[in-house]
């Protein structure tokens, strides 16, 4: 196979378009959020300010009782009874695009920003 200028520097920029976009897409997109939701089913069951002072919070799912840890821009599943414990595993999470899955408690906590930050930038 022959390789001549053209194609060493094409394939020099597809390169550098991949390492940028996957630059953005890791490192640009992490803000911090300021709400946590906690899902069970599909519905959300709990709703958590992440600025106030840590907290503990006790829910129920379907296997039993989940402890959550919450506050000071964090959230992280400290006990809960699945057979692997993988969700308190997980550790914290405080980005807007990081989630909690317990799959067999079917409970998720998601991050999320307030709609009120994002509103009044908007408008602003």
């Amino acid at each position: 196979m022959d390789l001549n200028k053209s194609d060493i520097t094409l394939f020099l920029i597809i390169i550098a378009i991949f390492i940028t976009s996957s630059f953005f897409l890791f490192f640009g997109s992490k803000e911090a959020g300021t709400k946590a939701l906690v899902h069970k089913n599909g519905e959300v069951i709990l709703e958590i300010d992440l600025t106030k002072e840590e907290a503990t919070y006790e829910l129920e799912g379907e296997l039993g009782k989940i402890i959550v840890s919450a506050g000071n821009g964090k959230i992280k599943v400290l006990e809960e009874t699945s057979p692997y414990n993988l969700c308190s595993k997980q550790g914290y999470i405080s980005k807007t695009y990081e989630t909690i899955i317990c799959l067999p408690n079917k409970v998720s906590i998601e991050i999320v920003a307030d709609i009120e930050d994002i509103i009044d930038a908007v408008i602003r």
